[in-house]
């Protein structure tokens, strides 16, 4: 039996499908009606480049520290399992905790730089 996606009241599309459209939303809902055109291009530039070049400096590091073939012997006392592949698990460990880095730089970025007021204080 197929069913039919909730559709939102705002965007008239599925629920499951709004989620740029209301984090764009929240983070523009403080911006002047006048400079919203203007603010939309750059929350939309720096969301591309963010994603571009959080992609590109992952992968780097995953090729850069795969490549250690047989460099990492000392390392296949902390790994458990396999032992012929110990520098593509690094590898992707190692990419993997740069993301959560990265992701905690900008939940600190977020928290300084969010007004905690509502948007009509001090207009």
């Amino acid at each position: 039996m197929a069913t039919t996606p909730v559709l939102t009241e705002k965007y008239d599309m599925p629920s499951r499908c709004c989620i740029s459209q209301l984090r764009s939303d929240a983070a523009l809902s403080n911006v002047p009606a006048d400079k919203a055109g203007a603010a939309s291009g750059i929350y939309k530039m720096a969301s591309s480049l963010g994603a571009a070049l959080g992609v590109a400096i992952s992968a780097a590091i995953f090729t850069a520290l795969s490549g250690l073939e047989g460099e990492l012997v000392p390392l296949s006392d902390v790994f458990l399992g396999r032992s012929d592949n110990i520098d593509i698990r690094l590898a992707g460990a190692v990419a993997l905790l740069f993301n959560v880095l990265m992701v905690a730089v900008a939940m600190v970025a977020i928290a300084r730089t969010v007004p905690r007021d509502g948007p009509d204080v001090g207009r």
